[in-house]
């Protein structure tokens, strides 16, 4: 239903939309960089109870890792998880699930959704 109210939105503009793959997006790279730094400035003023760096300076949120949106890592980790001969190609939700345990980013649940769903 949604989607059908947004095609009925646009359908009266002239327009083209483009896909930028990650890596030729350099806006949202660098946006996901000063995020990061933002939280890692939080940690060393003692403002943030969620995120930790270990003595490598990973950044950890809840004892997960936080993946950063880079060079397509994130897709890569589910993809990773999704064809592990132990899943057996699980659902969306069950996917998340197992994620969730491990990792950490921003809109994580909509990227498993829409992995699974291609």
């Amino acid at each position: 239903m949604r989607q059908r109210r947004w095609i009925e939105l646009l359908k009266d503009y002239d327009l083209s939309i483009n896909n930028h793959p990650g890596k030729a997006n350099k806006v949202a790279d660098a946006l996901s960089r000063k995020k990061i730094g933002k939280i890692k400035e939080q940690i060393q003023e003692g403002k943030s109870q969620e995120f930790q760096t270990d003595e490598n300076g990973v950044l950890w949120m809840k004892g997960r890792l936080c993946v950063p949106d880079i060079d397509g890592i994130r897709e890569e980790v589910i993809s990773e998880a999704h064809k592990s001969k132990f899943s057996i190609h699980p659902g969306r939700t069950k996917m998340y699930r197992d994620l969730e345990k491990n990792y950490w980013w921003n809109g994580m649940k909509k990227d498993v959704a829409i992995f699974v769903s291609k």
